[in-house]
């Protein structure tokens, strides 16, 4: 059961224990759509390497049949139900197992680097203030605009040694509170303080302190900084009385050079990772097996298929599905198609599959796939996205010589087991883009921004250049100094900038 705040997800953790089902609470209270159509069950298992702590905390103690506590996670709060456990193999986690591991301690001390810089700073909290702060988010998000007052920006929110941190200053350091999204609950307004403004706040403090701020290339870094916001100004004054580019100059240029906006090609695939070769291979003898067995998937989606493009008969035909008699030995991914088919957005998602898919057979067959990236995948984001990723050349550094074989492989091929680091992937291809021309409306707005910083750009150039005409007395050029520098450098090779 997942929910946004922790009044709601208190409500519904009130009902279990009062005797509902949890079925029934995840459908009134639960706000994943997907999930609560179920009655709250997931199509996959948690495991611990890819189970947040808090989750894997809660999760990992219980037994099967057993209900957790409400447990915070980045977007709210979940509660859990153990329907089923299973044992996996040590060698084929152990990988992630370490990365977890040492996450884990990497926050840990962090946050006890926090609590030791907070006791050393005097860092305290203002609760009236912070109470405003929540008070404001709430507010914004019930009403969808957030307003500041001037007596707001200058409530205190903290203090330390150095000073108070006021409301104002809080904000415009922190780029998620400016945004407000999620943030109705203190708890969690809290920890993104301490991530976006306390820790840096005092780990300048700790810096100043070891007198960093003194050290000679950190001078000479600050006065560059300080320089190039000076000429920023002067750009800024320099272009301010530039006329805006206009909507037909936009156009003029846009159609003038639409080889720059063509599409760069791109190939559709379902991938599935694994730990081990032999395990990859194994699910491609699964996927063989099951691909025998899903004409009455096909059916239905042969008929849907004929129907389109009225997707309201279409949909009626995939109800079709749902009535379909469960038979021994059926793949999997049938009933959890089946449970796609009960809910208007996975209807929908069926549908738009259906409308791109180059036949009923080879959609039922992606299918299978995204079911075993659901299932097996040890791909981090995989589960939330089935399994598809769209492949541009440059997804080489994450997908390895996957990308070069789906960009050459025919529509519904079966590609691997290609090793991706340490781990093995097999992929479907269910589809291919071409280089198309993006439109118009697409790229207007960024183009403008583009041709008005070209013709600021130009501006300012001819602005420095009248200044140093204006100037050219008042500056000498040491002709044999600057050319002794260069050879200098030619002879010294390339070289890191240095502070001095």
């Amino acid at each position: 059961i997942f929910t946004r705040t922790q009044e709601r997800g208190t409500r519904a953790l009130a009902a279990l224990r009062a005797g509902q089902s949890f079925a029934s609470v995840a459908e009134q209270l639960s706000e994943d759509p997907h999930s609560a159509a179920r009655g709250g069950e997931m199509p996959y298992y948690y495991g611990r390497a890819n189970a947040t702590r808090p989750v894997r905390d809660a999760l990992f103690g219980l037994a099967v049949g057993q209900v957790s506590g409400l447990v915070p996670i980045p977007k709210g709060f979940e509660i859990f139900k153990v329907l089923d456990e299973r044992k996996t193999d040590f060698d084929k986690v152990q990988g992630k197992i370490r990365k977890e591991l040492y996450q884990e301690r990497l926050v840990a001390q962090g946050q006890a680097r926090f609590a030791e810089l907070s006791r050393e700073f005097g860092l305290e909290p203002d609760p009236q203030g912070l109470g405003v702060l929540v008070g404001i988010l709430r507010q914004g998000l019930q009403q969808g605009k957030f307003y500041l007052s001037p007596a707001d920006l200058e409530r205190p929110l903290y203090q330390d040694q150095s000073g108070v941190l006021q409301l104002g200053a809080a904000v415009e350091k922190s780029a998620a509170i400016r945004q407000g999204r999620g943030l109705d609950d203190s708890l969690r307004v809290v920890e993104v303080l301490k991530n976006e403004v306390l820790a840096p706040r005092l780990l300048a403090l700790r810096a100043r302190q070891l007198k960093l701020d003194a050290d000679p290339e950190i001078v000479f870094w600050h006065k560059k900084k300080e320089e190039e916001l000076l000429i920023m100004s002067l750009r800024q004054q320099a272009t301010a009385k530039e006329g805006a580019i206009s909507e037909e100059e936009v156009r003029q240029y846009y159609d003038a050079h639409l080889e720059r906006y063509r599409n760069p090609v791109s190939t559709e695939v379902v991938e599935v990772q694994v730990a081990t070769e032999e395990e990859a291979r194994e699910l491609l003898g699964q996927f063989a097996a099951d691909r025998q067995r899903v004409d009455p998937l096909v059916g239905v989606l042969a008929e849907a298929a004929k129907k389109l493009p009225d997707r309201v008969a279409a949909g009626k035909a995939l109800t079709a599905l749902r009535s379909l008699p469960v038979q021994a030995g059926e793949p999997e991914a049938l009933g959890w198609v089946r449970s796609k088919v009960a809910q208007p957005s996975g209807k929908g998602q069926l549908l738009e599959d259906l409308a791109r898919a180059t036949s009923p057979q080879e959609l039922a067959e992606e299918y299978l796939f995204r079911y075993l990236a659901i299932e097996h995948s040890q791909r981090l984001e995989s589960r939330p996205v089935e399994g598809y990723y769209r492949l541009f050349w440059y997804d080489e550094a994450r997908f390895g010589k996957m990308v070069e074989q789906a960009m050459q492989a025919k529509l519904g091929a079966l590609l691997g087991p290609v090793q991706v680091d340490s781990l093995y992937s097999l992929a479907k291809v269910v589809g291919r883009q071409g280089a198309e021309v993006r439109p118009f409306a697409e790229v207007a707005r960024p183009l403008r921004s583009r041709l008005q910083e070209e013709r600021q750009d130009q501006a300012f150039t001819r602005w420095a250049e009248a200044l140093r005409q204006a100037h050219r007395g008042e500056v000498e050029y040491l002709d044999d100094n600057i050319e002794a520098l260069v050879s200098q450098l030619q002879a010294a090779g390339p070289a890191k900038e240095k502070g001095r």
